[in-house]
């Protein structure tokens, strides 16, 4: 084994360490990961442990992320003086229903729009405010990140929904509800954080489209959107369950494997297409084998 480690030829390597500062502080101060980061920027070394040689570490930078909700908020100084210190404050309220709604209205069309448009933004805010402080992230639920990124997806699925039509209010709130469900709700562990998310969605629909009467049944309702049911891949609603399966069911007919198509089964394919069929989507699929 070679004594000088790092990529090869005259290429960089950048580690990207997030939460930087959520090592447990030890009784003197100490973060045992700090203290051997800060031995690489000190020395360009490590020790191997079997044989107690140095390691020299070459061509290595780090970017570090502190968490500003959790941790220590600080780190040993030592090792904070090799780093340029960056602060990038989230946008204010303000400026996010400024220009979700400029966002919204230049290409969505429904009934009063304006109107329509600054209501949905707002009662999207309060939800997106209660869910960043009922549902924290943990070491064991470490995917309940709630940020900017969320309200952008929730936004975007409405106008791919909207696109090209005139949409009644009822309809434009049942596809609002839809991707509320799908951006929030689908990444959540237990059942009490799925009551608390339909809890704090119910109140903030009611409390913004009170004048609605059919509010509350597009809340109760199961709501299926999809763009692989159309010839022209738009973004159009299923009308029940029933008319998910019976549509993927001859799909499934072609596959050499004997699979059998059910209702939660196409309801996780309708989830993995819509997250597939965006622009860099990404997936996820946290569960157990068999």
């Amino acid at each position: 084994m070679g004594r000088r480690w790092g990529p090869i030829g005259h290429a960089k390597l950048i580690w990207v360490l997030d939460d930087i500062n959520t090592p447990m502080v030890e009784k003197y101060g100490a973060q045992t990961p700090i203290a051997l980061l800060r031995q690489l920027l000190d020395y360009k070394m490590w020790y191997e442990k079997t044989r107690w040689q140095a390691l020299e570490i070459n061509d290595v930078q780090l970017v570090a992320i502190m968490n500003p909700t959790q941790g220590s908020y600080t780190v040993n100084q030592r090792f904070q003086r090799h780093f340029v210190c960056l602060q990038v404050p989230a946008p204010s309220r303000e400026t996010v229903a400024l220009i979700s709604n400029k966002l919204l209205t230049s290409n969505i069309s429904c009934e009063k729009a304006t109107k329509t448009i600054e209501r949905l933004v707002e009662a999207t805010l309060d939800i997106h405010e209660a869910l960043r402080k009922e549902l924290q992230k943990t070491a064991v639920k470490f995917y309940y990140t709630i940020g900017t990124r969320q309200l952008t997806q929730v936004f975007e699925g409405i106008v791919l929904g909207c696109a090209g039509t005139l949409l009644p209010i009822a309809p434009l709130l049942s596809l609002w509800v839809h991707e509320l469900n799908r951006v929030y709700a689908d990444r959540l562990l237990e059942l009490s954080d799925v009551n608390a998310f339909k809890t704090i969605v119910k109140r903030a629909a009611e409390h913004a489209f009170c004048f609605e009467p059919t509010i509350d049944a597009i809340l109760s309702s199961d709501l299926l959107y999809g763009s692989f049911q159309t010839p022209d891949a738009s973004y159009k609603p299923f009308a029940s369950i029933e008319e998910l399966v019976s549509y993927m069911k001859p799909c499934v007919e072609l596959s050499p494997a004997n699979t059998v198509i059910f209702e939660q089964a196409a309801l996780h394919v309708q989830r993995v297409c819509r997250v597939l069929d965006r622009r860099g989507g990404h997936l996820c699929l946290i569960g157990v084998s068999g």
